[in-house]
């Protein structure tokens, strides 16, 4: 903030914009609580003036009231057990996700603070969530650590930049390989063989 505009009134912002989710967050879950949302959003849909649409929506009432259910049996259940627990993983996938980009920048020869990278980090986060339409945040995140190298003071941001995301994605590639790998063979493993549909094919016996 000191950087780019001389004065630290976007970080005051930023905790503001903080205080703001975290109040709309707990607005949601007394909404979603008590508020048999769904049904709601069911009214609304019936009201529009389109038959086809009413009867799809009459025969989808019963799940409608049961999101509700399900919803309102969640948010009124333990908040460490539905809110702080969870809240403790993402926690530590986020700082497991600052310790990753200070040691790339490490490797690449970037001598920033653990706190500040891990401040960038909750920036680009956030703007990845806001900005869910973008697969895996492509763009928003490489476009965001060259701006805040350059703000930074990152000598030649730019290279900096391109190659610090190379590096990030390809350690996503590497993991969802792995990842669609065990997925395939899961998949595979779990396909009947040959031998276990001979008995039922000379019984006589559809497989399916």
């Amino acid at each position: 903030s000191q950087t780019l505009f001389g004065h630290a009134e976007l970080a005051w912002g930023a905790f503001a914009i903080s205080g703001f989710l975290g109040l709309l967050a707990f607005g949601v879950a007394g909404a979603f609580a008590n508020g048999r949302i769904a049904d709601r959003v069911l009214g609304l849909l019936s009201a529009l003036p389109h038959r086809g649409l009413r009867l799809v929506l009459g025969r989808r009432r019963v799940a409608f009231s049961h999101t509700d259910d399900l919803t309102a049996r969640y948010f009124a259940a333990d908040f460490l057990r539905t809110t702080l627990f969870p809240g403790v993983f993402f926690l530590c996938g986020w700082l497991c996700e600052s310790i990753e980009s200070f040691l790339i920048l490490r490797l690449l020869g970037v001598e920033l603070s653990f706190f500040t990278i891990a401040a960038v980090e909750v920036m680009l986060s956030f703007l990845k969530n806001v900005l869910f339409v973008l697969p895996a945040g492509i763009g928003v995140q490489d476009v965001g650590y060259v701006s805040c190298f350059a703000a930074l003071g990152v000598a030649d941001p730019l290279d900096t930049g391109a190659a610090f995301s190379l590096l990030k994605r390809g350690k996503e590639l590497f993991w969802a390989m792995i990842g669609y790998g065990l997925l395939a063979s899961e998949a595979r493993s779990a396909l009947p063989t040959a031998r276990e549909l001979a008995p039922s094919r000379s019984l006589g016996v559809d497989p399916a």
